[in-house]
């Protein structure tokens, strides 16, 4: 069953690189980007403890959720449903926030071509398959991307007897809350594993929402939504 995001593109769940508009609507209420507090683990440190305790590596990257008609993202060869994982070389990790992403992506393609690396699903089995296009984008300042992304955070590399495998995940399966905090609401992905460790519940661990993002049949909006949604519970490491 495909469960349709309730956000749509303006709002503060998605990040719309539009093309030819004056300005670009960004997430209208996303909040800087949050400080550690000083007993909160490095990020580092926090991903390596749920890679150990989960059997899962954490991939943080940018799910394509609209496409601008005759935008250079079209051109591209983007599409509805890749994976942004970078570009240039600059992952979401090496950046404050989305927002910051976004901005580089276009500064680099004004430059020139810039190698952007995706993941594509055929949505029928197996991996996604990697690949790299080139985005060009012209030296206009009103010139944009042509892209509406959602932040996402994948399970990969999954390990059968770790917690995750365990408890039902799959690999590329991909994280939409945490407790019931959507991925949208926390600007920054470098920190994720950090801030997860600061949601433990009483029991010592987490509720995860996860699915399967996927195009929505044609003419629907918003044009992507999650499959297969459930919700799994996750050991949490102790202080």
């Amino acid at each position: 069953m495909l469960r349709m995001s309730p956000q749509v593109i303006t709002t503060s769940a998605w990040l719309w690189l539009a093309v030819g508009a004056t300005t670009a609507p960004v997430a209208a209420s996303a909040a800087p980007p949050s400080s550690p507090t000083p007993s909160a683990a490095s990020p580092s440190a926090a991903a390596d403890s749920l890679k150990a305790l989960w059997g899962s590596r954490l991939l943080h990257a940018l799910v394509i959720a609209d496409v601008a008609a005759g935008s250079p993202a079209e051109k591209a060869g983007l599409r509805i449903g890749d994976v942004l994982e970078s570009y240039g070389g600059t992952t979401i990790d090496d950046v404050p926030s989305i927002e910051d992403f976004a901005a580089g992506l276009k500064n680099a393609a004004r430059k020139g071509p810039v190698a952007v690396k995706i993941r594509r699903f055929d949505f029928q089995a197996g991996p996604p398959r990697t690949l790299t296009l080139e985005v060009r984008l012209s030296e206009d300042p009103q010139a944009r991307v042509g892209l509406a992304v959602h932040p996402a955070v994948f399970f990969v590399d999954l390990l059968a007897e770790g917690a995750a495998g365990k408890a039902g995940v799959k690999p590329w399966d991909c994280i939409d809350a945490v407790e019931g905090e959507e991925l949208s609401e926390h600007p920054r992905l470098s920190d994720f594993e950090s801030h997860v460790l600061t949601l433990k519940n009483k029991d010592g661990n987490v509720r995860v929402t996860i699915g399967r993002w996927r195009p929505a049949p044609e003419g629907e909006t918003p044009k992507i939504g999650l499959d297969r949604e459930r919700e799994v519970v996750l050991p949490v490491p102790g202080s």
